[in-house]
């Protein structure tokens, strides 16, 4: 409990500080400067494929095993084997995208600027890399905390570090990358000086560098490269593809109404961490009652927890991106709205693919990924030329809707479960009712946006939340007496 507190804490801490940054980029450089800031980072993004190549999830799946035996070498080796391959194959591809650089910058970024700019982002690649293994060690090593600390840090540092480069070199964006080199060289060094004080018993013994160790990591790497290519082909397409085919100032859009649908994921996704473990355990106790239970549990009262969250944010898109990004940046308000409902979507399929997961059907969900990675690809391709960012959107919506529904198929075929009809129709009515109740308090209400927002979604979500009430959907009884139960029975 005390590991899954941090763990939260520095998740949800890390959120605002990541805003933060993109927020001062918006404010500081023009649109299409912004988008290429994060072209680039999307682009850096998937040529990781090619450059993790699957150690970092070999260190947390054997770490445990080797340190648990007491294998201390193996530990060190392996450690020592993740941090050359992913240093070596990103100095490797550093050293090939600096002279390639001029080449992308008028073929792919179609912008002089983005040749000094990229270069600097190489730095980044390979500190990124360089601090990888010995944050995830940690993991291994089940201090779930301290890998999550970096995450926190890591944003922290970009935004005083930018703010630094943006004043010294006024609000010049070819030195961005170098603030993001910096942030993760030092989490480098921070991190190296505290792996040394709390795990001497591991580096004062001799690595073991032997060929078999290399190869049973290499090996299990392989298999996660395959499954991960397919998840990071999904994430990183669409900016790829907008910087492809239209241009920055595109990206620029995307990107802030991205960040912002996003956020709906970022609230709801730490629930979804105990789906894994929870279904293992009940597939191994062979609870089918159980799991068809929580399956049930999630798509009746989960969707109704969560969907006056969409609700709230395709009733405010333009208030979002002014507030946050400003009135330029308002061309991205249909983009906003299309993600927020692909978002929606992303939260179940989530769930759907945790369970797959804890039944042990990992390979059926890589299928799957890499199937609506294509489908990504081959509309990206059709629609961005045609109807531009909002093509890329919609191109998102239809990758998820594909995963979930095949997903969601092949587990109502395994556990032959039934949704509750008057569950779905309800939230689906208080959903209507609380956008409409929005609809009317918007024309109504004229004062400071926050204030109003903050109204408006109160009266609204209490009507939403008095219709389940009323149609026995939110029983907060019930989960009362259930968590007095589960607190009673800990204590005990």
């Amino acid at each position: 409990l005390r590991e899954v507190f941090w763990i939260y804490f520095f998740a949800y801490a890390a959120i605002p500080f990541g805003y933060f940054v993109r927020i001062l980029y918006a404010k500081s450089f023009t649109v299409g400067e912004f988008g290429l800031i994060y072209s680039i980072v999307g682009f850096i993004g998937l040529i990781s494929i090619f450059n993790d190549l699957g150690f970092t999830a070999a260190l947390n799946y054997f770490i445990p095993q080797f340190y648990e035996k007491k294998e201390y070498g193996k530990v060190k080796g392996a450690l020592i084997f993740a941090f050359l391959m992913q240093v070596g194959t990103a100095i490797l591809l550093s050293f090939c995208f600096f002279f390639l650089s001029p080449y992308l910058a008028i073929s792919y970024f179609k912008t002089s600027v983005a040749n000094e700019t990229f270069r600097w982002f190489l730095f980044y690649l390979i500190l990124l890399n360089a601090s990888k293994p010995i944050v995830q060690i940690f993991s291994g090593f089940q201090l779930y905390r301290y890998s999550q600390a970096a995450t926190f840090l890591k944003s922290i540092l970009i935004l005083i570090i930018s703010l630094l480069l943006i004043y010294l070199f006024k609000s010049n964006v070819r030195y961005i990358g170098l603030a993001w080199g910096i942030s993760f060289g030092i989490i480098l060094l921070g991190f190296y000086f505290l792996l040394r004080k709390k795990f001497k018993d591991v580096l004062k013994n001799k690595a073991d560098l032997s060929f078999s160790l290399y190869k049973k990591l290499a090996k299990y790497a392989f298999f996660v490269l395959l499954g991960s290519g397919a998840g990071t082909v999904l994430s990183k397409t669409d900016i790829f593809m907008i910087t492809l085919l239209r241009n920055l100032e595109e990206v620029g859009f995307y990107s802030a109404a991205l960040s912002l649908a996003c956020l709906m994921e970022s609230l709801v996704g730490p629930i979804k961490s105990i789906i894994f473990p929870l279904t293992s355990k009940l597939k191994a106790e062979r609870n089918v009652k159980k799991i068809k239970s929580m399956f049930c549990t999630i798509y009746n009262l989960g969707f109704f927890l969560v969907f006056p969250v969409f609700i709230v944010f395709v009733s405010f898109p333009k208030e979002a991106l002014n507030v946050v990004y400003g009135e330029t940046y308002l061309r991205g308000t249909a983009v906003l709205i299309i993600l927020s409902f692909a978002q929606l979507i992303r939260v179940f399929t989530g769930f759907n693919f945790r369970v797959l997961v804890g039944l042990g059907l990992a390979k059926t969900r890589t299928k799957i990924m890499y199937l609506a990675a294509l489908n990504n690809i081959v509309l990206n391709f059709i629609l961005i030329p045609i109807i531009g960012i909002v093509g890329a959107a919609i191109t998102t919506v239809i990758s998820f809707l594909i995963m979930l529904t095949i997903s969601f198929i092949l587990l109502k075929k395994r556990f032959k479960f039934v949704l509750s009809k008057r569950t779905l129709l309800g939230t689906f009515l208080g959903g209507f009712v609380m956008f409409s109740i929005i609809l009317f308090l918007k024309k109504l209400l004229s004062m400071n946006v926050f204030i109003e927002a903050t109204i408006i979604c109160v009266i609204s979500g209490s009507f939403y939340l008095l219709i389940g009430y009323l149609l026995k959907i939110f029983r907060p009884k019930k989960y009362l007496s259930i968590l007095k139960e589960s607190l009673l029975t800990k204590v005990k």
